[in-house]
């Protein structure tokens, strides 16, 4: 795709895309061509009633084991081999790591203290621009790295301030896109 603005190509060149529909962009784009959907009833946490749910995988997804391998597909058919030190990135996210949030709140509720005040994981590493930090490290990025957050419209604020920083001259390239395991 190209988008022109004042004399200035943005070109989108890879993507990657990991969701209930499927693993990649063929898988994902063939379900919605024959109209499937990925909504059954389910429920990650067995103290729950089963609701209808899109779901990965029958557990809470861990967001970086879904992070990785979506960008590594997008450099790929892009076709560019990190690391990109010039790089951007631009990962939005909301509700991030909301899963294991729930998970720490409710060791939290059984045990306020922790037992030795160690819960198995740091709730700074849960919080919504990991993402982006996470990116970064993969790619070798040393340019700007931007984690939006705004809702259901992430995704395509994160195209667009993407867009703005090519537009403006501070990167050649810039990964871009929405992360969520809620």
């Amino acid at each position: 795709m190209r988008i022109g603005h004042q004399g200035v190509q943005i070109v989108v060149t890879g993507m990657g895309l990991v969701c209930a529909l499927g693993n990649c962009l063929e898988q994902v784009w063939q379900r919605l061509l024959r109209s499937e959907s990925a909504i059954a009833l389910g429920q990650p946490f067995p103290e729950l009633p089963p609701r209808p749910l899109a779901q990965i995988g029958p557990n809470p997804a861990c967001l970086n084991q879904l992070l990785e391998p979506v960008v590594t597909r997008a450099l790929k058919d892009a076709g560019l081999v990190p690391p990109l030190p010039d790089g951007g990135v631009v990962i939005g996210s909301s509700r991030a790591h909301q899963g294991k949030l729930e998970q720490l709140a409710r060791q939290f509720c059984q045990n306020p203290r922790g037992g030795d005040g160690d819960w198995g994981v740091n709730w700074l590493d849960l919080l919504p621009h990991t993402p982006a930090i996470a990116t970064a490290r993969q790619i070798g990025a040393t340019g700007p790295v931007m984690a939006p957050m705004a809702a259901c419209a992430t995704g395509i604020w994160a195209i667009a301030q993407g867009f703005e920083l090519i537009r403006t001259g501070q990167c050649q390239q810039v990964v871009v896109g929405a992360a969520e395991a809620p």
